[in-house]
């Protein structure tokens, strides 16, 4: 039986033609969420340790912060039922009135060998020396053995009141307050209106306008406040953790209110 003879490709040569592949079609993607405000820079950070980090005692603790009354930050280590495990007040390496680095160090003692723990920063307004912003750190404290210590850098402001402006006079018994940033559940934030005496004088609770939680977003409110008087307040904004035990972060702003 006579065999079959067999096709081969011609020689490639100058004259042969392209042959045009067409790339395949990729699937759509998603546009990415253009941030609605730049953010300042926080105000109270943690630089060590950062998120994630396992500590042993003595634990470090290097940030920046400030301005606060007589330059003073407050540091507080809880463990995971909330007890206060060690608390320390150090010194902002800067001229009074200014923002400064800071450094210094919390001993602790825990009786099993790791619980989760939480440790809170602290500053103070320079008018009336109360807590006017709060920062805090998730950690793993160990008993013994290496400590591993995650830096980070300096981050936007978590909670960033966009109006009012620091300082700004207000007028005829309506505040409004706009934000931006981010927070970690959703629990609403918590947004005050606190008097000269410490008093809370208008509250509200907004969610951030954000695709999810964790993602930046925006809000804004208002607030119907009455004051016999001009008086310097201080707007509030809070987040708690999702059983409302204690502060997760916490920014303010002072203005000068009036009738």
């Amino acid at each position: 039986m006579p065999a079959t003879p067999t096709s081969h490709p011609a020689p490639l040569t100058d004259a042969t033609q392209a042959i045009v592949l067409e790339p395949p079609d990729l699937p759509p993607t998603a546009t990415p969420r253009v941030p609605p405000v730049n953010l300042p820079p926080e105000s109270l950070t943690i630089y060590e340790p950062g998120p994630g980090s396992q500590v042993t005692s003595p634990l470090r603790v290097i940030g920046r912060g400030g301005p606060s009354y007589n330059e003073r930050i407050r540091l507080r280590l809880y463990g995971e039922d909330g007890r206060v495990l060690a608390e320390h007040t150090t010194i902002l390496f800067a001229y009074p009135g200014n923002a400064g680095r800071f450094s210094t160090q919390l001993s602790f003692h825990i009786d099993g060998v790791a619980e989760a723990g939480r440790l809170e920063l602290d500053s103070f307004d320079r008018r009336y020396n109360r807590v006017d912003h709060i920062s805090t750190q998730s950690l793993l404290l160990l008993a013994t053995g290496t400590h591993l210590i995650h830096p980070a850098m300096q981050p936007p402001e978590k909670l960033a009141i966009i109006y009012p402006s620091d300082g700004l006079r207000v007028t005829g018994g309506e505040l409004q307050v706009r934000a931006a940033g981010w927070v970690d559940s959703d629990v609403p934030v918590e947004v005050t209106l606190v008097d000269r005496s410490g008093k809370t004088i208008a509250s509200t609770q907004a969610h951030f306008d954000a695709p999810q939680v964790g993602q930046l977003g925006t809000f804004t409110v208002s607030l119907s406040y009455d004051t016999p008087f001009s008086q310097f307040a201080r707007v509030v904004l809070t987040e708690r953790d999702p059983s409302q035990a204690y502060i997760v972060h916490l920014s303010s702003t002072e203005i000068y209110l009036q009738p």
